[in-house]
């Protein structure tokens, strides 16, 4: 997203090209499972790995009661499931042939779902290649999520089905400890429906890792709402807000100028806010030269992520100021503007911002050749003031 913004500072005005990008997002882990050390078709029920002090696990991870543990030629170490999946959906649901967990918020805690995370598995050829994926407020009536499908593999290993959004699903928004949420993982399009011929579906890739997980919604450590630059006391102060900070520690301010690289001028601590929060930074090292400011904002974990870049460009107001020649090749160039309604200085500045020459300019004047001889080769800029206001302002090179 590109915004144009004016500002009028010391009568000068800046030209900002602004952009904002999202932090790092972050979600908690509600209930995790890790199928190391499970044996043959594994434990039904199963406990999570890793459970929230904010969620109870109501109900582990069970296998329905028509998937089968039966076979010991598919039995596998350090993975979890069963066998015969069915063919259809509404088979693998009526038999029934799928795997169930429930997580209920503890007491005084309100849980939001964001998403179950990307699933692993081992498959055959002859295994389940869509999963069905549904929720319960009740543990009875399921509501469809998404369905999930794979290529069938032309052989026993490792697969991975993508991981389900649960976010935009209003009734899992704000769940208290008086709800409890079913799930259901529903494996069908089997290639052998209901037979133990390798039909099996195993959660796991056999390492000590998480098999899958549900999270709770996606959160920004920092979230920044806007991000502005003025002139103020011959300083860039910069100014921005956020709207929400979590396990957020500081902002580093960056800048860059034409032909250097970003580099760090200074920190700003968070304030930790859950509302809207202000900063500021000054730069009191500026020069008529474009400037380039951005924001690192770093986490408590050491983890960052950067805003874009605001991009600052002196632009003309209609004081019409003009210099010929431009580049300046001679001892003299001509230098044009509108008449002057009162006394006035025209200036030539350096980069560094240091006055090398200061003319007076009386009432009436609309143009002036001007002395370039003691100047050095380079750009400069050429202001023209009246009172301490700028009325307008131009880039040009001295050239020999």
């Amino acid at each position: 997203m590109k915004k144009f913004l004016q500002f009028n500072a010391l009568s000068l005005m800046l030209f900002i090209a602004l952009a904002f990008s999202n932090s790092r997002a972050q979600a908690q882990v509600y209930a995790s499972w890790n199928m190391f050390g499970q044996s043959g078709f594994g434990v039904s029920p199963l406990a999570p790995t890793v459970l929230s002090a904010d969620a109870v696990a109501t109900e582990g991870l069970t296998r329905s009661a028509n998937l089968s543990t039966a076979s010991a030629i598919a039995a596998q170490s350090n993975r979890w499931g069963g066998e015969t999946s069915a063919g259809t959906s509404a088979n693998a649901i009526s038999t029934p042939r799928f795997f169930t967990f429930a997580i209920t918020p503890a007491a005084t805690k309100t849980l939001s779902f964001g998403s179950i995370s990307a699933i692993s598995l081992y498959l055959s050829s002859n295994s389940a290649i869509s999963y069905l994926m549904q929720y319960s407020l009740d543990g009875t009536a399921y509501t469809d999520i998404t369905t999930h499908s794979i290529t069938r593999p032309t052989t026993s290993g490792n697969q991975t089905i993508p991981a389900t959004d649960l976010s935009a699903i209003t009734a899992l928004q704000g769940v208290t400890s008086a709800t409890t949420v079913y799930f259901r993982i529903v494996p069908f399009n089997a290639g052998s429906p209901a037979v133990t011929d390798f039909n099996f579906v195993y959660f796991g890739h056999g390492t000590n890792t998480t098999a899958f997980s549900v999270n709770g919604p996606v959160t920004l450590p920092v979230k920044l709402s806007s991000f502005t630059s003025s002139i103020q006391n011959q300083a860039a102060f910069l100014k921005w807000t956020t709207e929400s900070e979590v396990n957020f520690d500081y902002f580093s301010v960056e800048k860059r100028d034409q032909n250097s690289e970003f580099r760090e001028i200074g920190r700003v601590a968070a304030k930790g806010g859950n509302g809207k929060t202000l900063y500021s930074f000054s730069d009191k090292n500026i020069s008529f030269e474009t400037s380039y400011y951005r924001l690192k904002m770093v986490d408590k974990d050491g983890t960052f992520e950067y805003s874009d870049v605001i991009d600052e460009a002196l632009i003309s107001s209609n004081q019409a100021l003009s210099i010929w020649p431009n580049p300046a090749v001679n001892q003299n160039a001509k230098v044009a503007f509108k008449e002057l309604s009162i006394t006035s200085n025209l200036k030539v500045i350096d980069l560094s911002g240091r006055v090398v020459i200061n003319q007076q300019l009386k009432k009436g004047t609309s143009n002036i050749e001007l002395d370039l001889s003691k100047l050095n080769n380079g750009q400069f800029v050429l202001l023209l003031e009246s009172n301490g206001a700028k009325l307008d302002y131009l880039k040009f090179l001295k050239e020999n």
